[in-house]
């Protein structure tokens, strides 16, 4: 029979394991000085490299905003309200729950 391969670890890793870190080689020590150096820099003002609704493409205009209101009060079902704005419709769904609208109309099976 033939033996299976052994996976085999650096002298580095090795060491890393007996230790109690990761496989990767990053240390406990090096993980906890990353977030700390990350909360430093945020609290200096550090810019974010998260995104926020401003960089978005897709953002809702103020006459589409009008228009789901209007279509919202006069209980459009969803699907004409979709094809109307040209939106998804967890798009509008999301955007009527923002707003603080509630769509009427039956659920279906």
């Amino acid at each position: 029979m033939a033996r299976a391969k052994r996976k085999t670890r650096s002298a580095a890793g090795r060491a890393a394991a007996r230790k109690g870190a990761s496989r990767k080689g990053t240390s406990r020590k090096k993980v906890a000085a990353r977030s700390s150096a990350a909360r430093k820099s945020a609290a200096r003002g550090a810019k974010r490299t998260t995104r926020v609704a401003s960089d978005r493409q897709n953002r809702w205009s103020a006459q589409e905003d009008r228009q789901l209101r209007t279509m919202v009060r006069q209980g459009y079902p969803i699907r004409d309200i979709v094809a109307e704005l040209g939106r998804t419709e967890s798009a509008v769904r999301q955007h009527v729950y923002k707003l603080g609208l509630k769509l009427r109309g039956r659920k279906r099976r």
